[in-house]
């Protein structure tokens, strides 16, 4: 009977240890299932991505001037990576035979890629405590009259400088602001698309910190209107009286996520940037608009 106990209990003891790799085994194929998993769920929600961007209707919209998406396979260098130091950002505007490139030579300079952006989608990320970081645009034709369209978010403000800005145009004569100016809040950014020069009589938005926003801003002087919309609500619209110098005919200068003349990075995301050169109808907009929400998994007010 000692014996028959003795040999059950040295059988029940190896029996505890073969479970016991079994569970391990198991837990690592689990590990190495959720590792995976989730690198599939990323690759499905770009490859999505990329095809609610081919049947989007924005190379389909004349006027359209500059399209720059970072979830398009050719708008970086092919071999970039998470982290990487982004020197350009690519045009891909159809509709242009002479795409653009918006590029940054300096490497202290330069905005990085993540991969897991805005929505979980490939953005560019300014750090605003580099004051000087910026993409630049030249010979750009960029008119007065115009709608743009921007996928952003931010999540951080230089407290030395407590103010950024998203974009700057100007043309071959006189420096002029045409989107800028962000100023801090209590708890956010109030945006001001400047109406006049130098940043006189600008109107404003509130712009969320950590909220994933679809910005739009229309110009259009022939009704004497202009806005500023935030996912489709208006945050507050003006008179079209910018006195600045903006040129259609390829001689337009764009800075990306700061000013040119006087640096205030822009702290947080850029995911799409895209510019017509005239007012969009209602109906044109909110293709765009129903598009980029779509895409961004951005929600609208409409």
């Amino acid at each position: 009977m000692k014996k028959f106990k003795s040999k059950f209990f040295t059988s029940k003891k190896a029996f505890s240890l073969i479970e016991l790799s079994i569970v391990i085994l198991i837990i690592g194929i689990l590990v190495a299932g959720v590792t995976s998993s989730s690198r599939l769920i990323k690759q499905f929600l770009l490859t999505s991505a990329r095809n609610i961007t081919q049947s989007s209707p924005v190379g389909t919209i004349k006027d359209l001037a500059l399209w720059l998406d970072a979830v398009n396979e050719k708008a970086f260098d092919i071999q970039i990576s998470e982290g990487s130091s982004i020197s350009y950002w690519q045009d891909t505007n159809p509709m242009s035979s002479s795409q653009l490139r918006l590029i940054q030579n300096t490497a202290s300079d330069q905005p990085t890629y993540t991969f897991n952006g805005i929505s979980g989608l490939p953005s560019v990320r300014y750090n605003s405590a580099i004051n000087t970081t910026r993409l630049l645009g030249t010979n750009m034709s960029l008119s007065r009259e115009s709608t743009i369209f921007l996928v952003l978010r931010w999540d951080f403000l230089n407290a030395s400088i407590n103010q950024s800005y998203l974009m700057s145009i100007g043309g071959d004569s006189a420096w002029a602001t045409l989107e800028s100016g962000i100023y801090n809040g209590s708890v956010s950014f109030t945006y001001y698309p400047y109406a006049a020069a130098n940043g006189n009589n600008g109107y404003e938005a509130t712009l969320n910190k950590d909220k994933n926003t679809i910005l739009r801003r229309v110009y259009n002087p022939k009704i004497n209107y202009s806005a500023i919309f935030l996912n489709g609500t208006l945050g507050q619209s003006g008179i079209a009286s910018y006195s600045g110098n903006y040129d259609s005919s390829g001689n337009a200068t764009m800075y990306l996520g700061n000013h040119g003349s006087a640096p205030r990075t822009f702290g947080g995301l850029f995911g799409e940037l895209i510019i017509y050169n005239r007012a969009l109808s209602n109906d044109e907009i909110i293709d765009i608009e129903r598009y980029l929400s779509r895409k961004w998994a951005i929600k609208l007010s409409y």
